[in-house]
């Protein structure tokens, strides 16, 4: 599968890989700071933003569109940056393709099975679906009935758009609710990525725990955690110049 993809700045190439719900251009307040360092390449996962649909959403596929991607772009190699669902697509390639990951910044994940999550959100999708609004305004209205967060709530509704059927998520959605266990889950258990790694982890989130520790180092053995203070699950939209220091940095040291 061909991405869409778009690319910033000039230098080593760093690919950055959105999160679930999400698109290349999420990462925009870190991206302008890292685009002065290095040239980066920002895909639309499948099932998001501009790039196909399909059903198949497994880490190992997802991973391999990652590989396709660094062909058509004649890259032998390039650090890694996944968030969340992307945080597990970075890790599968590092896995599957060691050679080619010059560095892997891991950001608030850990290679491990969730638990459901998202009903919120999917139950959100459905009804703006099934009451067909006329306007944005509408739409927020009926998602504000599942979806209580504002910052949680305005992130979804990037993905809505206007078509001459009316409005309709750009995303995927079925394709991402019917196979969500695939998403939920970590596909590698064998394997180590021994490059240079860090994990980027919100102080404030729940979704790493020191109890994930061995996992992540019997993986990833040369792996570095730094906890971003004061931030939930959303660590480089809260805290983008820190995040992208922390990131450039590392880089710089490879």
């Amino acid at each position: 599968m061909k991405l869409h993809y778009r690319t910033q700045g000039d230098g080593e190439p760093v690919i950055i890989i959105h999160g679930l719900f999400g698109d290349g251009l999420n990462w925009g307040g870190v991206s302008r700071i890292l685009k002065d360092h290095f040239r980066l390449i920002l895909p639309d996962m499948r099932n998001h933003g501009r790039s196909p649909h399909n059903n198949d959403i497994r880490y190992t596929t997802m991973a391999a569109d990652i590989a396709a991607l660094m062909d058509d772009l004649n890259l032998p190699k390039a650090h890694i940056v996944g968030h969340s669902m992307g945080g597990k697509i970075a890790m599968t390639f590092a896995l599957q393709h060691p050679e080619r990951v010059s560095s892997l910044t891991v950001v608030d994940i850990a290679p491990k099975r969730y638990p459901i999550r998202h009903r919120d959100v999917f139950a959100g999708l459905l009804a703006v679906v099934e009451a067909k609004p006329q306007t944005r305004q509408d739409a927020e209205a009926i998602l504000q009935e599942h979806i209580q967060t504002t910052d949680v709530r305005t992130f979804i509704l990037k993905n809505l758009e206007r078509t001459d059927q009316g409005f309709q998520w750009r995303i995927n959605w079925q394709a991402l609710y019917g196979h969500y266990e695939d998403l939920a889950d970590f596909p590698v258990e064998s394997g180590k990525y021994t490059g240079p790694t860090q994990f980027l982890v919100g102080e404030l989130s729940d979704y790493v725990s020191k109890e994930d520790q061995p996992t992540i180092t019997g993986l990833f053995p040369n792996a570095k955690g730094r906890i971003v203070g004061g931030t939930g699950h959303w660590l480089h939209a809260e805290k983008p110049e820190l995040v992208a220091e922390w990131i450039r940095k590392f880089i710089l040291a490879v």
